[in-house]
């Protein structure tokens, strides 16, 4: 029979206690980061804790089993930077272990946009976590809880060795519990997962109220009325604001263009209701852009220099010239399509513009893509956006148009990255399962059916172009969807052709190609209804027939020739239906 020394009982201690506080230390960042976004990734987080508790235990309990306090207390100090690194190494090594195994891809298996494509650095992590742990704004949260926990073992050590014949070692009590919830609040404090990208489930975000102003103004047809009045040292700096991209040099990023500035103006609706100190500027595509004395497309952000005001419960609005749709329809139409077919698409009414009292003409008024929007949408408003411009795929630098100031948002486009790699997998079993890790498959399939039966030209999926992404903080998941419609023919696009790059990438596996065909089904069968499309184009027609004579005389003369899109619609279906025959025959 072995004999109970003093060290065996140290060790059986430290494993013990090793175990627990390993993981103990492990729950705050798997909670309060994307690490408990998947219930496989959250376990190797618990595993490599476990791993680190023990080796962290084993290295301090003979040291501890002979120290007096004093020395105690440095050892505490060491065992943070000591531990952090450690576990930075293990949990790289764990993840690269499943991907090795499994063809998973964990947070901390990085990959790089191009081949050969594998990038690989547990030290880095160490490193990083590290220096975090010990040297960040709240590390005199950390050092204390290191020292607790560091105290806590040799107090059990101590204990267990002051004589070898006593009982085992005593469960685990409440300190390990008091010690999580501290650190819980620490890491909350610091934003300690900076180094990934931060999510929260779904259980965590409270409802979140809609306001119903906001689905009233959009629930009918209706033209209002909208006359904008900036001063003329406003008007100066719109005369001398140009389209960011006229500017750009090569290769520089969205987020470093300057930005189309804000003047201060006053809107009044339909005569009677007044917004004061309402933000004006500029807006517009390449196609659309036109200066401030033309009919250029408008901006209003409601609360910009005034918070809490709102146009019928939107903090932005946007008035687009149709400068790319003479039918001024294309932008209604198909965002109810979109709509029915569960992609997020704003909604549209029409506006008669006038600015300083110059009558701009017809456009589009539709709801900006704010809080409330994506409250409808989402069901959240706490995640970050892109917006792609004009020919932008996911490898070019992304505007952040929405959570740039918050220190998860990924300022290095690093989630885009990794769709990029997971784009890049040889294996399209292995592609797509990746994929779908990052990004909304079901969703974005949708939003590629939809486009492609309405004909969208320039949208995203055909061409790289007018497009959100929106981190989704309730599914941990980049979610595409349209930001402008207005080149829409109802036939201009074919069932397989050359896709932007997400696109093609998806329909190039067998699952993605597969979800893809039963996704135009779904829009043929639930979203896309000829009759009704066709209905809508003659009451919008017969609404706007007389406000286009009146702002567009000379346009409105060769109006109805637009309108053989009538015909074009009913027989969309016949000619999907028939791709999709062809399609599947290969």
């Amino acid at each position: 029979m072995k004999q109970n020394t003093p060290m065996t009982r140290s060790i059986r201690i430290a494993l013990l206690w090793g175990v627990t506080y390993g993981v103990a230390w492990s729950v705050a960042p798997a909670i309060l980061s994307e690490l408990m976004r998947r219930p496989g990734e959250a376990a190797t987080v618990f595993f490599a804790g476990a791993i680190t508790g023990v080796l962290v235990a084993c290295v301090l309990a003979p040291a501890l089993a002979r120290s007096r306090l004093w020395q105690a207390v440095l050892l505490g100090v060491v065992s943070l930077p000591l531990g952090a690194g450690l576990f930075g190494i293990i949990i790289s090594w764990v993840h690269w272990i499943v991907m090795q195994t499994t063809g998973v891809h964990y947070r901390f298996v990085m990959e790089a946009v191009e081949p050969p494509g594998y990038v690989f650095g547990p030290l880095k992590a160490g490193r990083e976590y590290a220096f975090y742990s010990t040297f960040s704004a709240f590390a005199f949260l950390f050092v204390p809880l290191a020292l607790l926990t560091t105290l806590h073992l040799r107090r059990r050590i101590l204990r267990a060795t002051a004589t070898c014949a006593g009982n085992h070692p005593k469960a685990p009590g409440i300190f390990p519990l008091i010690n999580v919830m501290l650190y819980a609040l620490a890491c909350s404090t610091t934003g300690a997962a900076e180094l990934r990208i931060e999510t929260a489930s779904s259980s965590a975000i409270p409802p979140l109220a809609i306001d119903p102003a906001r689905k009233e103004f959009f629930a009918a047809d209706k033209v209002v009325r909208l006359d904008i009045t900036v001063d003329e040292a406003g008007m100066q700096v719109l005369r001398e604001t140009k389209h960011p991209w006229f500017e750009r040099s090569p290769g520089q990023g969205a987020n470093s263009l300057p930005e189309k500035p804000y003047v201060k103006g006053t809107v009044v609706e339909d005569g009677t209701v007044v917004h004061r100190n309402v933000g004006v500027r500029l807006r517009g595509g390449m196609g659309s852009w036109q200066k401030i004395d033309e009919k250029p497309g408008l901006f209003l952000n409601m609360d910009k220099f005034e918070k809490s005001q709102r146009f019928h419960g939107m903090e932005k609005v946007i008035l687009h010239n149709s400068h790319q749709d003479p039918r001024y329809m294309n932008e209604l139409l198909t965002g109810e399509v979109y709509r029915a077919a569960g992609v997020p698409a704003a909604r549209v009414v029409h506006a008669v513009v006038s600015l300083n009292g110059r009558r701009l003409g017809l456009y589009y008024l539709k709801e900006g893509y704010d809080a409330g929007f994506l409250k409808e949408h989402f069901g959240n408003d706490n995640g970050y956006m892109y917006q792609g411009d004009t020919g932008q795929d996911i490898n070019a630098a992304l505007e952040i148009t929405r959570g740039e100031e918050s220190p998860h948002t990924p300022k290095d486009h690093s989630d885009l990255k990794l769709l990029m790699a997971a784009l890049n997998e040889i294996d399209p079993k292995k592609r797509f399962e990746r994929a779908s890790l990052i990004l909304d498959v079901n969703r974005f399939m949708k939003y590629l059916a939809a486009s492609v039966v309405l004909g969208v030209v320039d949208a995203y999926p055909i061409v790289g172009n007018n497009y959100r992404i929106y981190f989704d903080t309730r599914i941990g998941k980049l979610v595409f969807f349209p930001s402008g419609v207005d080149r829409c023919d109802f036939g201009g696009v074919q069932l397989e052709q050359n896709f932007a790059l997400v696109a093609s990438r998806l329909i190039e596996t067998p699952d993605g190609r597969a979800q893809y065909l039963a996704a135009v089904d779904q829009v043929l069968a639930h979203a896309y209804d000829p009759k009704t499309l066709v209905e809508r184009i003659d009451s919008l027609r017969r609404m706007l027939n007389p406000v286009l004579k009146e702002c567009h005389p000379v346009q409105h003369q060769s109006w109805d020739v637009n309108f053989w899109i009538r015909d074009a619609i009913q027989k969309q279906p016949a000619k999907v239906t028939e791709m999709l025959r062809r399609s599947r025959r290969k």
